[in-house]
């Protein structure tokens, strides 16, 4: 498999990293590397992540295994980045807070770097015998972005969902202020005034629209979500806003100690903060093979955990009622976020066709 390790990682730096960790001076002998991503699904994923194994052997003979997980843009990815690489940034800056935060359901993070003039993004964290969802083979799973159809373990996914948002709902503030983590091509809105703010930027030059591409029915859906804004009722803005990952699937979790009810989030990539509905819509789409009374359990399930953690409690109707919105909300987010990549680089593909895409 091929392995792109970049230059910085070197083992000069991994055992003054480890040194630290382990409070005494170590060298290290030998470094093997496997492609974790690759074993998996076959690549890289498409963000330009690469998520590493490397077993180390040490002068004294000990080994030690660690998980890195590489974020090199190349310039094919380049353009998601933004000319500040600031989602990068905001990836490295979630990964290292939530690594501090001392709570089992997140790794711990040995080390970060994030070298926007080497162009490098990665971050070390603790090994996890199994990444992937706990007791499943990743390679044999009909369909990787869904959750099976168990209701003990999606009890277990709702459950890590709550853990987190409710961990980062009494810390918004201090989130808010974290440099970094709130910057961003694909930013979250959670206020409908702020949205039409931005849609405003976005269709008010024609020209550019019409040189990257936007047909005049695409420019009426666009005026379409204006009005749509317009028209938000005032109670669906009463929605809690905490961390949300954006991303819940299969891979991006992994299990400690190989105890299977110990899951833990490691993948910060499109992290911010939103709305908890906006990750409910993601979790709720990713779940198959359940009816709608299931769900409507799950969620159930997720505000109790959420309940006793903050001591909010939320009507599931209620919460129910806002994950369209939300889900629109963030969908709208992205587009703009797309529309504005364009400015920076207007040639690449992926977000033209982004906007074909969500315009339709």
């Amino acid at each position: 498999m091929f392995v792109n390790v970049p230059p910085r990682l070197n083992l000069a730096y991994l055992a003054d990293v480890l040194s630290r960790k382990l409070g005494r001076d170590i060298t290290i002998a030998d470094c093997a590397t496997r492609n974790l991503c690759a074993d998996s699904w076959g690549g890289v994923s498409c963000s330009g992540a690469t998520v590493l194994r490397l077993s180390l052997t040490l002068d004294g003979g000990e080994t030690l295994d660690l998980v890195a997980k590489i974020l090199s843009p190349d310039p094919v990815n380049l353009f998601k980045i933004d000319v500040r690489f600031s989602s990068r940034l905001a990836e490295v800056a979630w990964a290292r807070w939530w690594g501090n935060q001392d709570v089992p359901w997140v790794p711990v993070t040995y080390d970060t770097r994030a070298d926007m003039r080497a162009r490098e993004f990665w971050i070390i964290r603790e090994h996890f015998p199994q990444v992937g969802w706990p007791g499943l083979d990743a390679t044999t799973l009909e369909d990787p972005d869904h959750f099976p159809a168990d209701t003990s373990r999606l009890r277990t996914l709702m459950r890590q969902v709550a853990l987190l948002h409710a961990h980062s709902r009494s810390r918004v503030e201090e989130l808010r202020a974290m440099p970094n983590a709130c910057n961003g091509v694909s930013v979250g809105a959670c206020s409908s005034q702020t949205l039409q703010s931005w849609l405003g930027q976005a269709v008010e030059d024609s020209s550019f629209l019409s040189d990257i591409g936007v047909t005049d029915e695409e420019r009426e859906s666009l005026d379409a979500f204006g009005d749509a804004l317009t028209r938000v009722p005032e109670w669906v803005e009463h929605w809690d806003v905490v961390c949300v990952t954006g991303d819940w699937k299969t891979d991006n979790f992994a299990v400690r100690d190989g105890n299977e009810g110990e899951l833990v989030t490691f993948d910060w990539g499109t992290a911010r903060l939103a709305p908890m509905e906006e990750d409910l819509y993601v979790v709720l789409v990713r779940i198959k093979g359940v009816d709608s009374a299931q769900k409507e359990d799950l969620v159930a399930y997720y505000l109790d955990v959420y309940a006793d953690k903050t001591g909010r409690r939320i009507e599931p109707a209620e919460f129910r009622a806002r994950i369209p919105w939300a889900s629109f909300f963030a969908h709208l987010g992205y587009l703009l976020g797309h529309i504005e990549a364009l400015r920076w680089v207007s040639y690449q593909t992926r977000s033209r066709e982004f906007v074909h895409l969500s315009t339709g």
